[in-house]
C-alpha cells in the first residue's frame, strides 16, 4: 500500500508527502509508524540509486534556503488554537495532540521574533530541500545522538550559544541534527565534516549553525561579516568580525 501510495505521490508534481500529523488531523497512535515506514521506503530507494559520494562541506552553499512565515494575527491565532487544544483534551478526549501543542509553540515563539530576529542570523533549510539533497549525494540527516561522541569542542559552542540564543523565544529544548555520509553513521572511525544543524522555534525549518573538519570549524557562523555574542548574563548581540 504505501509504495502505491509513494509512486503516486511521485507522478503528481507540487505533492509532497508529509507527516500525518503535521496538520493535527488525526489522533492516531499510528502515525508515527506511518511516517516512519514511508521513510524507509525512501531510504531504501535511495540506497538502490547510485548516489554521488561527497564531503558535506562541498554543499554547504547548496544547503541553503530561504524561508518566510507570517507575523500577523498571531495573538488571534494563538488564541483559536489554545481553544482548539482545550476542546480535544477534555471533550474529545483525545490524547495525540503534539502537532497542536508543537504549533502554539511555534506561534508563541514567533510573538517574541521581532525583538529577537538579529539574534537569528543563521542561514536556514527546510526538510524538503533537504531530502532533495540526500536523493543526489550519498549523506543522510540524522539525529546528533548518533554523533555525540565525536563532537569537537567549537561544534559544542555553536551549540551552546544557539541554546542561549533560543532561552529568548522559547521554553523547549534546542534540538540539533547533522548531515554526514552515509559510512559515518556506521562506521564509528570513519573520519568526514559534518554540518550541524538546530531546529527553529518559529516553523518547520533548521538553522545551519556549522561545519568542521578535523576538529577545525570551516564555517564558523554562515554569517555575513558577523557573529552573534553571548554575555555572562546571557545577552546577545550582533557584532562585526574581528
Amino acid at each position: 500500500m504505501f509504495k502505491k501510495i509513494k509512486s503516486w505521490v511521485d507522478k503528481k508534481k507540487g505533492v509532497e508527502v508529509i507527516h500525518i500529523t503535521d496538520f493535527g488531523l488525526f489522533d492516531n497512535p499510528f502515525a508515527d509508524d506511518l511516517a516512519g515506514t514511508m521513510h524507509n521506503i525512501y531510504k531504501k530507494e535511495r540506497e538502490k540509486k547510485k548516489r554521488i559520494p561527497i564531503q558535506p562541506i562541498d554543499i554547504i552553499h547548496d544547503l541553503e534556503k530561504g524561508v518566510n512565515f507570517p507575523l500577523t494575527k498571531i495573538k488571534l491565532a494563538i488564541d483559536d488554537l489554545e481553544i482548539r487544544i482545550k476542546f480535544m483534551k477534555k471533550t474529545l478526549k483525545q490524547k495525540y495532540i503534539d502537532e497542536e501543542e508543537r504549533a502554539l509553540n511555534m506561534l508563541k515563539s514567533r510573538l517574541k521574533y521581532p525583538k529577537y530576529s538579529h539574534l537569528f542570523k543563521w542561514k536556514t533549510t527546510t526538510a524538503t530541500h533537504i531530502k532533495g539533497l540526500l536523493d543526489k549525494y550519498d549523506l543522510d540527516h540524522k539525529d546528533i545522538k548518533y554523533y555525540v561522541r565525536k563532537i569537537p569542542q567549537l561544534a559544542i559552542q555553536h551549540m551552546q550559544l544557539y541554546s542561549e540564543v533560543l532561552k529568548k523565544v522559547s521554553k523547549n529544548e534546542p534540538k540539533f541534527s547533522i548531515i554526514a555520509p552515509s559510512k559515518y553513521f556506521e562506521d564509528p572511525k570513519a573520519k568526514t565534516d559534518p554540518i550541524l544543524l538546530a531546529e527553529s522555534p518559529f516553523g518547520t525549518f533548521y538553522y545551519i549553525l556549522t561545519a568542521w573538519d578535523k576538529e577545525i570549524s570551516k564555517v564558523s557562523e554562515l554569517l555575513d561579516g558577523e557573529e552573534l555574542v553571548i554575555d555572562k548574563n546571557g545577552n546577545g548581540k550582533v557584532e562585526k568580525k574581528k
